[in-house]
């Protein structure tokens, strides 16, 4: 029959272009699987090293809020015997007393407050540069930092899974090409082809405007 080489060639034209189309989206889904798995475990890792960065200020904050708690308990038990001491006249024991603040106690009271009569009019723990509040604004910054970390985690996870529903995709693209090119029907390959491309897309829209992130 005369239109059956015509046929044949016109045929074996459409699968060549069909096996280029098909190679081409199966290239891509192959360095597009490889990219999402490289950002994945990245991400991944970030994760982890954020959580444990958030993990070691939160511990850090209650050891420095504990210091905090023991010095102003120490400081406030003392100034209050010695308080105690003067307003019941008992001078020797104000004296032996006044003698055991620390250094810094003695600078917020002053000198004269501390060999004074009377205790002093106004708190000396309430300033700004008592070093059990200087100890609490450095563990209220801390669990700040910890909580940004802690945040900055999750956001890691949730790029990670992104990256990971991304390549799940990449991979139906590359079974899909892989079964396309089984078959000598144009038509199916086409369809094969159609589907594909669609899926391709999406998923390299869906990589570009993912975070990235390197090491």
């Amino acid at each position: 029959m005369p239109n059956e080489p015509r046929h044949d060639s016109t045929l074996s034209r459409l699968l060549r272009r069909t096996d280029v189309v098909l190679a081409v989206l199966a290239a891509v889904a192959t360095v597009g699987f490889a990219w999402c798995g490289y950002q994945t475990s990245s991400w991944i890792r970030a994760r982890f090293e954020r959580a444990d960065t958030a993990s070691d200020l939160s511990t850090e904050a209650i050891g420095v809020r504990s210091e905090a708690d023991r010095i102003e308990q120490a400081d406030t038990l003392l100034y209050a015997q010695w308080v105690a001491a003067l307003e019941a006249g008992n001078a020797d024991l104000a004296e032996s007393l006044s003698k055991l603040f620390r250094p810094e106690v003695r600078t917020l009271l002053g000198q004269d407050e501390i060999d004074a009569d009377q205790p002093p009019s106004t708190d000396p723990f309430n300033s700004e540069d008592y070093s059990a509040r200087v100890l609490r604004r450095e563990a209220r910054d801390l669990d700040l930092q910890a909580r940004v970390l802690t945040r900055a985690a999750a956001d890691a996870s949730s790029a990670a899974a992104r990256y990971s529903g991304i390549a799940v995709t990449f991979t139906a693209v590359l079974a899909a090409t892989g079964i396309a090119i089984r078959f000598d029907n144009p038509r199916l390959r086409r369809v094969f082809v159609v589907v594909t491309s669609v899926l391709s897309l999406g998923a390299i829209v869906l990589t570009v405007i993912s975070p990235i992130r390197f090491g």
